[in-house]
């Protein structure tokens, strides 16, 4: 059993460059999420996408850890390290 038990959530995240078609057009990120509970995958171009991907799982397993915050939420603190990268 894992020292974490039920409260463990598995995730791929994969982000990747692609070209434009268009001369001179900087390349577009693009990304995937898969949750390795149940198969299911969701592609997105903005982080900001994320969260709303993760937040029914993490709503559907056991309470959050008594160490985070009430005025400071699991999405609030995933939002703020998902900023997409800005040039």
């Amino acid at each position: 059993m894992s020292l974490l038990g039920d409260r463990t959530l598995v995730f791929v995240i994969r982000i990747w460059q692609e070209p434009r078609e268009i001369d001179d057009a900087s390349p577009g990120w693009r990304g995937s999420i898969e949750a390795l509970q149940d198969g299911k995958r969701r592609y997105f171009t903005r982080l900001e996408d994320v969260p709303a991907f993760l937040g029914p799982y993490i709503q559907a397993s056991s309470t959050p850890p008594s160490d985070t915050p009430p005025d400071r939420p699991w999405f609030d603190r995933l939002r703020r390290l998902t900023q997409w990268p800005r040039r």
